[in-house]
């Protein structure tokens, strides 16, 4: 027998060995794929290269690389064991899954289990071909719009009660406002209620405490999506007299005269932006490059 029928009578044995290990070794189809192409293709090193690699992995309790598709479809994860499961897919990958019952499990499991906390996402999945998933999702933001109605109502009838400086609870119940708002959830005449109410809230939290920037942007962003450019820029001057060296009150207000198309009144801004006396933020800096007209004429 000559050296290369007995290479070749070793490789036929080791692969045909090793594809009896991958059937039986319970791995999932595409760790099979994978490892019987590195035995074909590196003949016998092949073997003992996966070999020592299976032993330094099973040594070191190094994980065998369980995918999602080894996990029992019964099987619920634990919130704490999402951190550190490198293989769950973020829920916005799903609609890349070419495997619609993979998708459909993922979508709704975790719609079960109320950990689809993104609103776009939600309605992403309302909108989907798949009735189930469209259900469930349905059913979750149902759920959790009335859920937050239920709140924004109790506020509201704590706050009847509550003392005039309790702002703890005012800033809760602008935050359940907001959250509302932002869902799109709702009918016209619910969602005008809550907007003028979180509009009144924050107007009485930036005049309790003027000190905080953030009222009064949210304040004024409410109102120009209402297009109430008069009271908004009310509230610049405002902010402005608050925060006299501050660059968010220029900010919004170059947000304003956007709004308004007031190009001449922006580059106003522009110029006062840049005049600040301390180093702008990255939001700041970003809003120069894309405004000022002196960067655009260099």
């Amino acid at each position: 027998m000559t050296g290369s029928e007995l290479f070749g009578g070793l490789y036929a044995l080791t692969a045909v060995l090793y594809g009896g290990y991958l059937h039986w070794s319970g791995k999932n189809r595409y760790q099979k794929l994978a490892e019987l192409l590195i035995v074909l293709l590196v003949p016998v090193a092949g073997v003992v290269l996966l070999t020592l690699v299976q032993l330094f992995s099973t040594f070191f309790g190094i994980n065998g690389g369980h995918t999602l598709e080894d996990r029992d479809p019964g099987t619920d994860f634990a919130l704490g064991d999402r951190d550190y499961n490198g293989n769950m897919v973020p829920l916005n990958d799903v609609y890349l899954l070419g495997n619609s019952q993979l998708k459909r499990q993922l979508f709704t499991d975790s719609i079960k289990q109320d950990v689809v906390t993104n609103q776009a996402i939600l309605r992403r999945a309302i909108q989907d071909e798949d009735r189930e998933i469209a259900y469930y999702a349905v059913s979750l933001l149902t759920a959790k719009m009335e859920s937050l109605g239920e709140k924004i109502h109790q506020l509201e009838e704590q706050l009847k009660t509550a003392a005039p400086d309790n702002h703890e609870l005012m800033d809760r119940y602008a935050g359940c406002l907001k959250r509302f708002l932002s869902s799109g959830y709702g009918d016209a005449a619910t969602r005008a209620r809550q907007q003028e109410a979180y509009i009144r809230v924050l107007e009485v939290l930036a005049q309790k405490m003027p000190e905080k920037s953030i009222y009064y942007e949210e304040e004024i962003k409410a109102l120009l999506a209402q297009h109430r450019m008069e009271e908004a820029a009310a509230v610049c001057r405002s902010f402005r007299e608050s925060h006299p060296d501050d660059e968010r009150p220029i900010l919004m207000e170059i947000r304003l005269h956007q709004a308004k198309r007031e190009p001449e009144a922006l580059q106003a801004c522009i110029q006062e932006l840049k005049a600040l006396p301390k180093a702008l933020s990255p939001e700041a800096l970003k809003v120069l490059r894309y405004w000022d007209r002196e960067v655009h004429h260099e």
